[in-house]
Parts: C-alpha cells; sequence; structure tokens
C-alpha cells in the first residue's frame, strides 16, 4: 500500500513524513522547501493472529514481537499545492503526476491557522485552515476532471472499457468508473458528457 500526503506548502507534512519513517527529509518554514518527492516505508502496529492461532510467526516483511505485528507501509511526501495547481502553477502538475499511484491520501492542515494560502508565515490564527482542506480537494477535483475530459475526447467513438484504459495513470477500473457513474447518474456514452457531468464524476473518484 502506498499513502500520499498532501496539503498546501509549510503545513508540516515533510516533518510528518520523516516522524513516520525515521527519514531526515528537509524542513523549513518557507513554501515549496520540498520539490522532489519523498518516498519511504512506515511501520502500522497491528494485533497478529499468530498468539489466537498458537504458531510463531516469521513475517517476510516487518516483524512480529509478543504477538504485535509491525506491518510497511510505503509513504510519499510530495511538494505543496496551491491554489490553481492543476493548471501548473506551482510546478502543480508535477506534484500532482507524483500523488498519481497513491492507494490513498493524508491531507496535512495548519490548525493553527498561522500560514497563509500560499504557506507563508502569518499571524496565529489568522488563516482558517478548514478553505486548504477545501482548496486540495478542489485541485484534485479539477486534476481528476481534466484527465477525464483529455481522454475522453482521445477514445471518442469508442467503447468504454477502450476509454477506462487511458485512465490506468490515476487508477481507475471499469468497476469503479461504473459506480461512480452510478452515483453521479451519469451515463455510460462518455462522448456525450457535459464539463459539469466531468466534474461530477471526477469528485467520485477522488
Amino acid at each position: 500500500m502506498l499513502i500520499g500526503i498532501v496539503g498546501k506548502p509549510s503545513t508540516g507534512k515533510t516533518s510528518l513524513w520523516n516522524a513516520l519513517t525515521h527519514g531526515h527529509a528537509a524542513v523549513a518554514s518557507y513554501p515549496f522547501t520540498t520539490i522532489d518527492p519523498n518516498k519511504g516505508v512506515a511501520f502500522v502496529r497491528i494485533k497478529c493472529a499468530c498468539t489466537e492461532l498458537g504458531v510463531k510467526c516469521e513475517p517476510r516483511v516487518g516483524k512480529c514481537t509478543n504477538g504485535e505485528r509491525e506491518v510497511p507501509i510505503n509513504v510519499i511526501d510530495v511538494a505543496g499545492l496551491v491554489e490553481g495547481a492543476h493548471e501548473g502553477r506551482g510546478r502543480g502538475n508535477q506534484f500532482l503526476n507524483d500523488l498519481n499511484q497513491a492507494d490513498a491520501l493524508a491531507c496535512v492542515a495548519d490548525a493553527a491557522g498561522a500560514t497563509d494560502a500560499g504557506g507563508n508565515l502569518a499571524a496565529l490564527g489568522s488563516h482558517d485552515s478548514a478553505q486548504d482542506v477545501s482548496m486540495i480537494e478542489n485541485e484534485l477535483d479539477y486534476w481528476i476532471f481534466d484527465v477525464l475530459k483529455r481522454n475522453a475526447a482521445k477514445a471518442k467513438g469508442k467503447k468504454l472499457g477502450d476509454f477506462v484504459q487511458l485512465l490506468s495513470g490515476i487508477r481507475v477500473t471499469e468497476e469503479i468508473l461504473k459506480l461512480a457513474l452510478s452515483k453521479s447518474e451519469v451515463g455510460e456514452d462518455f462522448s456525450r458528457w457535459s464539463d459539469v457531468q466531468l466534474l461530477s464524476v471526477a469528485r467520485i473518484l477522488r
């Protein structure tokens, strides 16, 4: 499993990544300290079945101590996203593409409200961090929207399965897409989708 850490600049994403992976990536109190993604492995502790089964656990990866298993989880920390990232602002397209293999995303926000929308230092409590979470969700939605729209044009006249093959970069399967279409009440004829319908599907896929 791969977990992606996202958020605006200067919210502590890399500090979290360092803590989870025992890494030593650079951190600083200014935007875009991180440019290239940091990749590492964290370990999640769970109760191992070996105790109940009365067997010795010898995992191929991680370790098991006194019935407590440490399961490895891959973690990637990407550079901060700013409003307009899906349009390339702040090299946003590159950073979004760095996330496309993640199985899940963890959004890190500055709960103290001490950084502005661009990640610059600000007075304590002067910024609403809920706006930052909404911005990240919106950028992800429009990034997926752009992928859908671009590939719908390429697959015009083809079957839904052919369209899905073009979406492998965002890890969308035919089953997942059909579920999204059902929830958004959009038909399978993707060549007829409006931008509003595309965005609706993108939000569900996100």
